[in-house]
């Protein structure tokens, strides 16, 4: 494995693959635990080894299997911020033509993960790519809810956005319906809570094996803590359910695992530990 500021490579058995910085703004912690009292954070984050870090971070994986370039997600998008939205540049700098891009997975529709879908002429980026991403999601979406209805300013936005940002891409859009290898080696599974549809990924080449989480958790205390949950969870009771069982259900000893929202290159291991588990970065 070899690293750099923005991009890191490395490799699941025969595939390349690349995590992308696409943002790193400051949020301090509370942003994510408003209830949550420092003295206990703390406590947790001792036990837990968890250091302290007050950056939210949105990254994007990549994937070359030899017959498909596959992007998963596309990050804040241009002209949102100004240190948001760097995922483009990034991949130029690595030589990489969007136009490389065939296969693209949206794990959820948050505005922090399908930004990049359009220009600032509202047409597609990656005109000649596929999108994946599960049914029950888009349709939660894209369902024409009447945004004089939500009351909800973050909600209204995030409907906006979504709508903005996917429904362009109507004619590039392939709807997952349950759990599948969307292309080989690349298993595509629901994990809702944090929205209806949210999806992860198991990447599996030859013995390797790579579990991206999407925001299952954006924080090491969801995993200290795995019956906590986050502002932005739509139903913070179904996103604690799905957290355990997929926990108990896919983390192994040795296994490759990679959050979209943690300190980059948001790559390490989930080790259980008393009731909770803890977040290994690697080296």
């Amino acid at each position: 494995m070899q690293g750099q500021q923005d991009c890191y490579h490395f490799k699941i058995g025969n595939f390349d693959c690349s995590i992308f910085r696409d943002t790193l703004s400051p949020m301090k912690i509370d942003h994510f635990f408003p209830d949550l009292a420092e003295t206990y954070i703390q406590r947790l984050s001792k036990q837990f080894d968890i250091p302290p870090f007050e950056n939210f971070e949105v990254m994007c994986l990549l994937v070359k299997t030899g017959n498909h370039t596959i992007l998963v997600d596309t990050g804040c998008g241009i002209g949102t911020q100004a240190d948001t939205g760097k995922l483009i540049p990034n991949l130029q700098a690595e030589r990489i033509k969007l136009q490389e891009i065939d296969r693209i997975i949206i794990t959820h529709g948050h505005p922090d993960h399908i930004g990049g879908n359009i220009d600032l002429k509202g047409k597609s980026v990656f005109t000649g790519a596929r999108y994946f991403v599960f049914r029950k999601e888009w349709e939660f979406w894209t369902s024409g809810t009447d945004l004089i209805q939500v009351e909800d300013s973050i909600k209204k936005s995030m409907i906006a956005s979504a709508q903005k940002k996917l429904l362009p891409l109507q004619d590039q859009i392939e709807l997952v319906d349950t759990d599948n290898e969307v292309q080989p080696g690349i298993k595509f599974i629901l994990a809702s809570g944090h929205t209806p549809g949210q999806g992860i990924l198991l990447i599996s080449s030859g013995t390797d094996k790579l579990l991206c989480v999407s925001d299952l958790f954006h924080h090491p205390l969801l995993l200290a803590k795995p019956d906590l949950y986050v502002p932005y969870d739509i139903s913070p009771e179904d996103a604690i359910k799905t957290r355990n069982h997929l926990l108990s259900q896919f983390v192994t000893p040795g296994l490759l695992v990679f959050g979209c929202h943690l300190p980059f290159p948001g790559l390490g291991y989930i080790e259980p530990r008393g009731d909770g588990w803890v977040w290994k970065p690697i080296s």
